[in-house]
């Protein structure tokens, strides 16, 4: 249960990183607005993440290793390892953003940006196979988090800016860091 409140924390925390990042470059971003792009927002991420947990229970299926649980264990606890490394990384060493509001993103334009960014969230979905796998009907839990997360992140990069994009992302790679460590010793 640990590795899913670690899973559930991590992806909003970059759901708000990016949201955030999102938020700050709009101009004239409304309340209703910002409803419906983090609901777009959730919504790809979350097809993401469930093609992500389909694709490792695939791969799983076709090397013969879908019974051997040990091992789909230490699979996901490598991604969640690769991408905490990945995030510090990246947190560290990243320029800061440029703030400049544009036109406001039509909800085609945000759909691409949030499958753009999603990377991460597919490969999420590939190391929560193991943690996931029973309770995989908490979809609807995990899109209602992911909803809130791009929403508050629209709101606050609109309002404050980008105060704190290299902090989250730092956070989020210690999470990864600390649930590939419980799903390895799982």
């Amino acid at each position: 249960m640990m590795i899913y409140v670690l899973v559930l924390c991590g992806l909003a925390l970059e759901a708000f990183r990016l949201s955030v990042a999102a938020g700050a470059i709009q101009a004239n971003l409304t309340k209703r607005r910002m409803i419906c792009l983090g609901g777009i927002f959730a919504a790809v991420q979350l097809v993401l993440f469930c093609v992500g947990m389909g694709f490792l229970w695939k791969w799983s299926d076709f090397l013969s290793i879908s019974g051997n649980m040990d091992t789909m264990a230490k699979i996901g606890s490598v991604i969640f390892a690769i991408l905490g490394f990945v995030m510090i990384f990246l947190g560290i060493r990243e320029k800061r953003l440029e703030e400049s509001c544009i036109h406001p993103w039509s909800m085609e334009g945000f759909a691409k940006y949030a499958f753009k960014h999603g990377l991460m969230f597919l490969c999420v979905g590939c190391a929560a196979v193991y943690c996931m796998g029973k309770i995989f009907w908490y979809g609807a839990e995990i899109f209602l988090l992911l909803f809130l997360a791009s929403v508050f992140g629209l709101a606050y990069g609109y309002w404050q800016g980008i105060k704190g994009w290299r902090k989250i992302r730092i956070v989020t790679g210690c999470l990864w860091m600390i649930a590939a460590v419980c799903l390895w010793n799982v």
